[in-house]
């Protein structure tokens, strides 16, 4: 026979563990809801694959503190390419940030050479490559008024890349 000082005592033990589980489960919905998500959304501008405009493609990408950080991981999805089969490719794959800083309301950002020699697959000229870098960062990051793009160090004197 069950004593009732036994049932008592199991019950005890079933409250205090599904309370210690609805304190976790309610804590966790609390921190959810406020610290948020560790991404943010940003507008990537790709050339359309009909008529080759620049247009606007969302995507999440993870959240920085620094305004730099943010910038170069946009440039870098930029580089990756689009998702959406509308879009073409911007910048040649072979294409790598070497060095990006912020500084007032100017962005600054070294590509690598890899961006003069685009693929078959960049269908744009490099002026229109690089229109898609100032359009990305320019809207994305409204402290930023003016972005300076220099490749291996030197601003670029001339439009023409080596394919187009």
């Amino acid at each position: 026979m069950i004593s009732v000082r036994s049932l008592v005592d199991r019950n005890r033990a079933a409250a205090v563990w599904g309370g210690a589980l609805l304190a976790v489960l309610l804590l966790s919905l609390v921190v959810f809801l406020f610290v948020g998500s560790r991404q943010t959304e940003v507008v990537l501008f790709f050339p359309n694959y009909a008529n080759h405009r620049l247009s606007g493609e969302e995507r999440f990408v993870p959240r920085h503190a620094a305004l730099s950080q943010g910038i170069e991981t946009a440039v870098n999805e930029l580089i990756l390419g689009p998702e959406q089969l509308r879009h073409d490719r911007a910048l040649a794959r072979e294409t790598r940030v070497r060095a990006l800083f912020a500084k007032g309301h100017t962005a600054f950002i070294d590509l690598s050479a890899g961006i003069l020699f685009p693929a078959e697959s960049v269908s744009v000229s490099f002026e229109e490559s690089l229109q898609a870098i100032r359009r990305t960062v320019l809207f994305n990051f409204p402290s930023i008024k003016h972005v300076v793009i220099t490749i291996e160090g030197e601003e670029p004197q001339s439009e023409v890349s080596a394919n187009n």
